[in-house]
């Protein structure tokens, strides 16, 4: 299944994306700053700035694969 997650940084993101990630799920996380986040995680990251509510047009297509 693909999953796109926010806060997978935090406490419980972190866990669950390790838990997803176990169970074969393909993750894609959106964060502000993505280099950190795919680095930390392993996973695809792409930028989002929550305060806008929207995605960075060039990162989105990572989103809606």
């Amino acid at each position: 299944m693909n999953v796109t997650i926010t806060g997978a940084t935090g406490l419980i993101g972190t866990k669950l994306v390790a838990a997803l990630k176990a169970r074969g799920d393909t993750i894609t996380v959106l964060s502000r700053n993505p280099g950190k986040a795919k680095d930390a995680l392993d996973v695809e990251a792409a930028a989002w700035d929550p305060s806008a509510a929207r995605l960075r047009p060039a990162r989105s297509r990572a989103v809606t694969r």
